[in-house]
């Protein structure tokens, strides 16, 4: 599986090496081939691990407009095809592995959702499905009363409403970009921010 996706990254490195310019619309395809290794990767560790997984590729459920390097989901498209696509596997009992930060437009053009877009994609998938929790994990245990690489005494804040957590966000909090908590506000599902 892997071996297809290492061919068209050469060809892509190929391309850009011939024509020596790496515009936002290049650099999005050629950054979502981490996402794509690794979340085969983790599929397989869980079927190994025993539990029934299959991937799915975001770039097909997640559609986005152009705007390359910080695209934006259209919600109906985007919508439809996580039901089309992550519904039946769930019914079936397989666990869904997905790649965060990854999407495409309507025509396939691979996009990234920018800084936070994996948490943002989890955001996405929860609220499309409608799930009862959204799980964000992270290297610290949850939001914090301040950086806790500046300060030893900083503490987890244990609940918070959405207004308070975007803006803690909005006005720099690394732990959660704002984007991300757009899509769980709206459908009033608990973020939880874990280590």
């Amino acid at each position: 599986e892997l071996r297809s996706e290492f061919q068209t990254l050469e060809a892509l490195l190929h391309t850009l090496e011939a024509s020596r310019h790496l515009d936002s619309k290049s650099q999005d395809g050629l950054l979502g081939f981490g996402e794509c290794f690794s979340s085969r990767l983790v599929k397989e560790a869980l079927c190994e691990a025993g539990i029934k997984a299959a991937h799915v590729d975001a770039r097909s459920c997640i559609v986005t407009d152009a705007h390359h390097g910080q695209a934006r989901p259209i919600w109906d498209v985007t919508e439809e095809r996580l039901q089309q696509f992550l519904r039946p596997l769930l019914e079936s009992g397989l666990v869904p592995v997905l790649g965060g930060f990854i999407a495409s437009t309507a025509d396939g053009v691979p996009t990234t959702l920018g800084r936070g877009g994996s948490d943002f994609s989890a955001a996405i998938v929860g609220a499309a499905l409608g799930a009862a929790r959204i799980e964000i994990w992270t290297d610290v245990d949850g939001i914090m009363t301040t950086d806790p690489k500046l300060c030893s005494e900083a503490r987890v804040i244990r609940k918070m409403s959405f207004d308070e957590a975007a803006e803690l966000a909005q006005f720099g909090a690394k732990v959660l970009h704002p984007a991300t908590l757009g899509p769980a506000m709206r459908e009033n599902i608990p973020v939880y921010v874990l280590n």
